[in-house]
């Protein structure tokens, strides 16, 4: 187990009544899901709303302390080093072509 700050961006903040940050123990990056779905019930509604399709033009994304976007691998490896102490949970929004789609992707890995 490991402690691991969460830090929510603004937009992210209205479903977490106002909380910037939350310090969870997990195991691994999947843990995080399951962490932001139990603690935020409104996170987690947002977060299904988008498994879903409901919601097509935003999705959620984890980055890490050096400011990279999380993608598949690293949720399919799913191990934490020893330097994952934070995550930012931002919200990725559908852009007007380019390579968006791919972007998207990389914050479906999280939900």
């Amino acid at each position: 187990m490991q402690n691991v700050t969460l830090k929510f961006h603004p937009t992210i903040q209205k479903y977490t009544n106002g909380l910037s940050e939350h310090t969870v123990k997990i195991n691994d990056l999947l843990d995080i899901r399951s962490s932001l779905e139990y603690l935020f019930p409104q996170l987690g509604i947002h977060i299904q709303r988008i498994r879903c399709g409901l919601n097509s033009r935003e999705n959620i994304a984890l980055v890490n302390r050096n400011k990279r976007v999380l993608d598949r691998n690293d949720y399919l490896i799913g191990k934490l080093r020893k330097t994952d102490t934070e995550f930012y949970v931002v919200p990725l929004f559908v852009g007007g072509g380019g390579d968006s789609s791919t972007q998207l992707l990389l914050g479906i890995a999280l939900i």
